[in-house]
């Protein structure tokens, strides 16, 4: 090919070209040198880091904790008893009223020992009507008013909640919450009437422990005088229902059906609590009189044998009672409404003692707990309004009363009405300085990342001519991802906003960020 070029163009020209070439050659090397300084000299760079006035940092001052949800109403229900398991009538996510029968352990022993009691009782009963005809005529008096009085009490309960669940709380959107949520106008009574739904939250649950108790216990002036109470309570509330679906609009309608039309449901269902109560007055009143006629019969008795007699009925009595009590130990049953959302045994699995059966909860009731420490316990009050997975807003609804002694932090509970919460999910709560309590105008929280952290106190750096600068700083008290600075800095000073790595005296390019 040399041979061509030197034919076609001569020898002066073939000079020229390859003088071209190693030209270009030369350059090449030279961009590529440049390029490698180019790129060192990138590298070299001082590292960049950002400032912003220190007031400007506390403007953003949040602090966040995790909290678990869980439902307002919520019971874990286990074995008192060992016992192989024969019924599982329920199944995992189905509804359950309180009272349910969860599962029933093997217990024909116990229905042996019920019956047998049961015949010694009747027995009991029967040689204390030889002894003593006129006593044994005034015990089953007694046992008839107290079984009469029992009744009735029941009946009074039933009658109540049956009032309640399928009447007033028509009137609610969420009956069971810490905020039932009154459909139509209060007229003025919203917060009475959403209180005393609450209220009945609790006094239900008592007056249904209660009707079990009154079973086994002689306590029947306190129970009538509590149910009495209750009643009237609830009458009360009744009365104030019918003044409001009188005084709202006639086209108003709760669940589709006419507000006006509940005015005679409610008249209805006033006057069979009232029944029902004055009925347990009268109970009340023949049982006292049936336990006086008693006591006249045994001292107008023969002293040892009705004494004998009767104290052979009570000890047949207890042995019945005890081996009822027995038995219940074999029925595991719900002592709250709710879904099962844990379902532990199925048929033929042995348990032992205190094992877990099952976990109901009212899982449209939901509340948020969280534990805080003294620090961030005085940013909240009651009613404060919090920030849930940085989307939902909840409500501060209780505030505990003590320090747990291990953690000592104190639980705090949160109200919120986000739909895609779930009872035990775990969430994000940020507590924001606009939804808690004021902090003092002369208080400068910054982020803990701005501060250097020693033995003692901390410094933060300031940039002073391309240099970092440390500036001591008194600390005090840690809120959140925040940390209080006594002294050492002023809110207008500016200052680097990220110090984790930083030494001073390293040399810096600064950028603000304000």
């Amino acid at each position: 090919m040399l041979h061509r070029l030197y034919s076609w163009y001569g020898k002066k020209n073939v000079l020229i070209v390859a003088a071209a070439i190693v030209a270009l050659l030369i350059i090449g090397v030279v961009l590529h040198l440049r390029g490698d300084t180019a790129e060192e000299v990138e590298e070299s760079m001082f590292p960049v880091v950002y400032t912003a006035p220190a007031g400007v940092l506390a403007e953003g001052d949040t602090a966040s904790f995790v909290g678990s949800v869980r439902a307002v109403s919520e019971a874990e229900i286990e074995t008192e008893r060992a016992g192989r398991v024969t019924s599982v009538p329920v199944e995992l996510g189905a509804y359950v009223t309180a009272g349910s029968v969860i599962a029933t352990l093997e217990n024909s022993a116990e229905q042996a020992a019920v019956l047998q009691a049961q015949g010694a009782y009747e027995a009991a009963l029967a040689a204390a009507s030889q002894s003593d005809v006129s006593v044994s005529s005034a015990e089953n008096a007694v046992n008839v008013a107290e079984n009469n009085l029992i009744a009735s009490y029941n009946t009074l309960y039933t009658t109540s909640n049956d009032v309640l669940r399928t009447t007033i709380d028509d009137f609610f959107s969420n009956p069971n919450g810490s905020l039932p949520g009154l459909y139509i106008n209060g007229r003025g009574q919203t917060s009475f009437v959403n209180g005393e739904r609450v209220a009945f939250q609790d006094i239900m649950s008592n007056w249904q422990a209660r009707s079990t108790a009154l079973q086994t216990t002689a306590e029947f002036d306190t129970s009538v005088t509590e149910a009495g109470v209750w009643s009237v309570r609830l009458m009360n509330l009744i009365d104030t229902f019918i003044t409001l679906v009188n005084d709202q609009e006639h086209d108003q309608t709760v669940g589709g059906v006419a507000v006006e039309s509940y005015n005679a449901i409610l008249i209805a269902d006033r006057a069979a609590i009232d029944g029902a109560l004055t009925a347990l007055k009268s109970n009340l009143a023949n049982y006292k009189t049936a336990e006086e006629n008693l006591e006249k019969a045994r001292i107008s008795g023969t002293e040892g044998n009705v004494s004998a007699a009767n104290a052979q009925v009570k000890q047949a009595l207890g042995s019945l009672r005890a081996a009822q009590a027995n038995l219940s130990k074999t029925i595991m049953r719900t002592p709250i409404a709710g879904t099962i959302n844990s379902l532990s045994v199925n048929v033929s699995d042995y348990l032992g003692v205190f094992s877990p059966v099952a976990k109901v909860a009212n899982n449209n009731a939901l509340e948020i707990s969280v534990f805080l420490g003294e620090s961030d316990l005085d940013r909240v009050t009651v009613g404060s309004e919090v920030l849930i997975e940085g989307e939902y807003t909840g409500t501060v609804t209780h505030i505990g009363a003590g320090i747990d002694s291990t953690t000592q932090k104190t639980e705090v509970k949160i109200a919120t009405e986000a739909q895609t919460l779930t009872n035990g999910d775990t969430v994000t709560v940020t507590l924001t300085e606009s939804s808690t309590v004021e902090t003092p105008t002369n208080s400068l929280f910054i982020p803990l990342a701005a501060v250097k952290l020693q033995a003692t106190d901390g410094t933060v750096f300031a940039v002073e001519d391309g240099h970092l600068v440390a500036v001591p700083v008194v600390l005090g008290s840690i809120r959140g991802t925040s940390v209080e600075i006594i002294s050492g800095i002023e809110r207008s000073q500016a200052i680097v906003t990220d110090a984790r790595g930083l030494v001073a005296g390293d040399q810096v390019e600064a950028v603000n960020k304000n």
